[in-house]
């Protein structure tokens, strides 16, 4: 919810221990991400809403201070893929180019985080979280893993080892697997316990702006403009060539 960047937003969530996706490669056999596939293209740029309901996690066992990081980034641009001439030679990509295809800067990505546990059972709820800037670093992970998450990420942020994204938060639910078909609820119901209580108002605004299915559409239009000049491109190096 009112996100500060621009352009289509991808988003997972892992548990935390083990956190593995923050270790690299060689750590996500033990625990994969679990990414969110439905986004609702009725929904807007800035206040993306996902369709895919409850994630099933089973096999988890319990632990005090087991957390689940959410994580929210701006999807890389999309190269456009197209049969080239193998006579011609690659062009070489600039600087910008590789920016735009690999933009993991804080601007571009944010997280937060939720106790999974409360008084030995499932924390079952819906609640509205402040996000992050960046991604959580490893050092982040293992305090987390260590102590009360609202106190840990009370501390880190009195001490700015992580900043907030200024009015953007994420409404989370989480459920006992065995009660998730009877949990409903309604926009009152949402906790916003966890966001800054001076700074409430900038997260309650209204959603508005561009919806995913413009978005989307003006991005096909796009591509297809920038496939048709690197084709006509292409053409012409072929007659160049003889």
């Amino acid at each position: 919810m009112n996100l500060p960047w621009s352009g289509l937003t991808t988003a997972h969530f892992c548990f935390n221990p083990p956190g593995a996706f923050y270790f690299g490669k060689e750590w996500l056999k033990y625990d994969y991400p679990v990414f969110l596939k439905e986004l609702d293209t009725n929904s807007y740029e800035k206040w993306p809403t996902w369709l895919d309901g409850f994630k099933s996690c089973p096999h988890r066992v319990y632990y005090e201070y087991s957390t689940v990081i959410i994580h929210l980034s701006r999807r890389a641009a999309s190269s456009v893929h197209v049969t080239e001439n193998k006579n011609i030679q690659p062009r070489k990509r600039t600087a910008n180019q590789k920016e735009d295809r690999l933009d993991n800067t804080p601007r571009s990505e944010a997280w937060t985080v939720l106790h999974v546990f409360s008084t030995g059972y499932c924390n079952t709820g819906i609640y509205q979280l402040p996000l992050f800037q960046g991604a959580p670093s490893k050092i982040m992970l293992a305090s987390l893993s260590q102590g009360k998450c609202s106190s840990v990420m009370k501390s880190m942020l009195h001490k700015q080892v992580i900043q907030l994204v200024p009015g953007a938060s994420v409404v989370v639910r989480i459920a006992d697997g065995r009660w998730d078909a009877e949990f409903s609820y309604t926009s009152s119901d949402i906790d916003q316990l966890f966001l800054p209580k001076q700074a409430l108002g900038l997260y309650n605004k209204e959603a508005s702006g561009v919806k995913i299915a413009e978005l989307m559409l003006q991005e096909t239009s796009e591509k297809q403009v920038k496939c048709v000049a690197f084709l006509r491109k292409t053409t012409i190096c072929r007659v160049d060539t003889f």
